[in-house]
C-alpha cells in the first residue's frame, strides 16, 4: 500500500511495475490524495496498466477522525523533538487539531 504516489515523477512507471511484479490473482491496494484531475489521471494509469479497479472509496472523513484522535500523541512528539521556532510549522505539517490543515 502506498500513500505517496502523488509525489512520484512518473506514477505510470510505478503502477506498471507493480502490475509486472504482482503475483497472478494478487491485490494491489492504493491509498492516496490529490486534486480531482490528478485522481482522474491516476485512475487512467491504473486502467492502462491492465488493473481492474474493484473498489474505490473516499476515506477523507476517516482520515480526519484519525488525525483528531492522534493529535495529542503527535503534539507530544513535536514538542519533544522540534525546536521552538519550528513548532508552528510542524503542527501545520502534522495536521494537528486546531491547525489550518485539519
Amino acid at each position: 500500500m502506498t500513500e505517496s504516489s502523488h509525489r512520484y515523477p512518473q506514477v505510470e512507471f510505478f503502477i506498471n511495475e507493480v502490475y509486472r511484479v504482482l503475483k497472478p490473482g494478487g491485490t494491489f491496494l492504493l491509498t492516496d490524495f490529490g486534486q480531482s484531475e490528478e485522481l482522474k489521471m491516476l485512475k487512467k494509469h491504473i486502467k492502462n496498466a491492465q488493473f481492474e479497479i474493484v473498489k474505490e472509496e473516499n476515506i477523507t472523513n476517516e482520515v480526519i477522525d484519525a488525525l483528531r484522535l492522534s493529535t495529542p500523541e503527535r503534539k507530544v512528539l513535536i514538542n519533544k523533538i522540534i525546536p521552538a521556532f519550528l513548532k508552528g510549522v510542524a503542527y501545520q505539517f502534522a495536521a494537528t487539531e486546531g491547525s489550518t490543515t485539519l
